[in-house]
């Protein structure tokens, strides 16, 4: 008679999530995760916004004091779990039943943001076609207003995302971001260049990099607070799937660390561009998702070689979408094919096809459509700002707020430190600090940041 198999002996099932080959693969994806349009040009627009240099600290404040313990505390549940988000909170403590209804919100807010942010990147494509056009002068306006044109584009990125997760973790998503995330610093670094030998930048840099405190409004700071949240992705089920997919041998503060610098970095190289351009072209800062398309056509369009340059950052701005928009699909996927009977593959190809269905509202809601263009909530317009208010902003705040408050008063801080410290020396001095951080001042301050969220 034979004798059933041990279970280290046993076949993985198509459910069994992946594990990382190696710990650059992991920060590669996870930056390239966080490195995205945010970054490249939201920041920059909120910056232009809010004061300059008094955002530009507002928001590195933000990122320090919430965005990495915030992320600590994800991916320590993440990989405790070792599950789908969904299932990550009755995985620690069986007794919450309930919690893992905030595993659910993070992979809606995930779904959500790919719908949306997947036509954002579309509409990059197409002035990346359009940036070799001398013939007429390209606006923001005039893509956006263009859905026809630009659901072609739509198409073929979402076929470009479903073919890369589907070739799995490792061999796809994780073999991109190691050859995406250096070219993309190597672009800005271009572009830098050439930015700065314009007549005007240095106004822009100096507006920058010296605060101006007077120039702030009640709701910056909730505004910084959702743009760290956004960019690191905290609360949208990155960061609990990435952990999940950590191994013991893995130290999570440190990859943590270099995660929130090379993100962070991004963004403040995206400001020594965008900023000083503005200065030199005299663009108005109130042009939300316009200005950087907008400011970049006025500089290069009619310049000799300025086609180049143009189409330079188009190109890195439509990667970092890329590469957000390949996580956001892997990780929707695999919440769905951990849950459910169906294939990660099959899982793929359903999630891609709901998202780019959900997406259309959005794609119209630049002057396609009277109805999704001019509908109005909470001080937004447009169904696509909505969309991006409603989920990249508040609902991730929330749901990162939500997640504190489990790892600080239902799983425990003390279980949580014990995941953290793994391979960590050095997170051992400072632990008591992060717990009482999780468990008391984080929770107090984004309740309270919160409030202000609706102040102009």
């Amino acid at each position: 008679m034979s004798t059933p198999p041990t279970p280290d002996r046993e076949k993985p099932t198509s459910h069994t999530p992946p594990h990382w080959r190696s710990r650059l693969g992991f920060i590669m994806t996870a930056a390239g995760a966080a490195v995205g349009l945010g970054n490249l040009q939201r920041f920059p627009q909120l910056v232009a916004e809010h004061g300059g240099g008094a955002f530009l600290l507002l928001y590195l404040g933000c990122i320090v004091c919430f965005g990495l313990p915030l992320m600590l505390a994800e991916l320590s549940l993440g990989r405790a779990a070792g599950t789908a988000p969904i299932r990550s909170f009755e995985k620690v403590v069986p007794k919450a039943t309930y919690w893992r209804y905030v595993g659910i919100f993070s992979a809606l807010i995930a779904f959500a943001v790919l719908s949306y942010y997947a036509v954002i990147c579309a509409w990059t494509l197409a002035f990346v076609m359009k940036s070799f056009d001398t013939t007429q002068t390209v606006t923001y306006e005039l893509v956006t207003s263009q859905p026809q044109y630009v659901l072609a584009l739509l198409l073929a990125f979402y076929a470009l995302i479903t073919w890369t997760v589907s070739k799995g973790l490792n061999e796809g998503v994780e073999k991109f971001s190691k050859f995406v995330m250096p070219a993309l610093f190597i672009i800005q670094i271009l572009l830098i260049i050439k930015v700065w030998s314009l007549p005007g930048s240095f106004d822009g840099l100096v507006y920058y990099l010296k605060p101006d405190f007077s120039k702030l409004r009640p709701n910056s700071l909730f505004i910084a607070l959702s743009q760290a949240f956004f960019s690191l992705c905290i609360g949208e089920a990155v960061l609990l799937t990435y952990g999940s997919f950590s191994s013991k041998k893995e130290s999570l503060p440190l990859s943590a660390s270099y995660i929130t610098i090379l993100d962070t970095s991004v963004a403040f190289l995206a400001g020594l561009i965008i900023i000083p351009a503005t200065h030199v072209t005299g663009q108005e800062a109130d042009q939300g998702m316009g200005l950087i398309y907008n400011t970049l056509f006025s500089i290069f369009q009619k310049m000799e070689g300025g086609s180049f340059f143009l189409a330079l950052y188009f190109i890195i701005l439509a990667i970092a979408g890329l590469t957000t928009c390949i996580t956001l699909l892997d990780v929707a996927s695999h919440g769905l094919s951990q849950t459910t009977s169906l294939s990660q593959r099959k899982s793929v190809l359903c999630i891609s096809l709901a998202a780019l269905l959900s997406g259309i509202p959005s794609l119209y809601s630049k002057g396609g459509h009277s109805g999704l263009s001019e509908m109005t909530l909470l001080g937004k317009k447009g169904f696509c700002d909505i969309m991006d208010f409603l989920w990249g902003s508040v609902g991730m705040v929330c749901c990162g707020l939500l997640i504190t408050l489990f790892v600080g008063w239902v799983w425990g801080t003390k279980k949580a430190v014990e995941e953290l410290s793994v391979q960590a020396p050095l997170f051992q001095k400072i632990e008591k600090v992060w717990a009482w951080h999780i468990r008391w001042t984080a929770p107090a301050i984004i309740l309270s940041i919160l409030a202000t969220m609706f102040w102009i």
